[in-house]
């Protein structure tokens, strides 16, 4: 019995190590673009909304001349990746899929928005999840006093500790920030009224502006870095998966001990 639940030990051991694996290939997904895969190195996740500002002309690649798509004003797109090519910051969309001049598109306010303009307000929370629990169910918000919640996060139950980031409101109540819960990422939930579609919008969503990109940009048309078409994620997805089989080793060579 004792080497039946050893076994059983080392078979769990190894499985409770493989999300591991599918989260990591989650967080570096990457585009099946050519023009991407060619300068992966030099782009940059975004993972934001974008408002075009007028048209906007979609092309191939930053340093192509074949138009792939047009953008009519106010319609919006979802920029996974940018890039500097010649002097101008480019984001590339798999809705189409192209790439856009990212001056011609304004940002559209999010959570990350609201972070930058709220960060100073924001605490570690530790307070209660009972009325989640009573409701065993919330509404998610784009971010606090957003005009319109997006989704609903059902059968939570007894489920806690799923919040780190609060904020309070003028009107005191406690919103907490959920990084990732059952499928769902990035959103608020008003830890005092969960289930309330009725919160007032004080905030709602502030107009598109101008993007503004972070230092540290690379110009592809300036690099002179040999192309990688992906090749350091592949190779991190290979150390990840490597880390993982060791580690399942390592687990498996202390319980599987041979009979004296």
């Amino acid at each position: 019995m004792r080497k039946i639940f050893r076994y059983l030990a080392a078979i769990a051991a190894a499985l409770a190590l493989m999300p591991f694996i599918a989260v990591i290939a989650d967080v570096i997904y990457e585009p099946e673009d050519a023009f991407y895969r060619a300068h992966s190195a030099e782009c940059v996740y975004t993972g934001r909304s974008f408002s075009a500002n007028g048209a906007a002309i979609a092309m191939k690649a930053p340093n192509s001349s074949t138009k792939a798509g047009e953008l009519k004003n106010g319609d919006e797109v979802y920029i996974t990746y940018t890039c500097l090519y010649k002097g101008s910051y480019w984001g590339f969309t798999e809705s189409l899929p192209a790439w856009i001049n990212m001056a011609d598109l304004l940002q559209v306010y999010d959570y990350i928005s609201f972070e930058q303009d709220h960060q100073s307000e924001f605490y570690s929370y530790s307070g209660s999840y009972d009325e989640i629990e009573k409701a065993g169910s919330a509404l998610l918000w784009p971010w606090p006093g957003a005009d319109k919640h997006y989704s609903v996060l059902r059968d939570i139950g007894s489920e806690k500790d799923f919040i780190g980031t609060a904020y309070k409101d003028e009107n005191s109540r406690e919103w907490g920030f959920v990084s990732y819960l059952y499928g769902r990422h990035n959103a608020w939930i008003c830890m005092s009224d969960p289930m309330n579609e009725a919160l007032p919008a004080f905030l709602p969503s502030p107009a598109p502006v101008k993007w503004i990109a972070d230092a540290g940009y690379k110009d592809i048309a300036e690099s002179r870095s040999p192309i990688t078409g992906g090749n350091i994620n592949i190779a991190m997805i290979a150390g990840c998966v490597g880390a993982v089989v060791a580690s399942a080793a390592v687990i498996i060579k202390k319980f599987f001990k041979p009979a004296r």
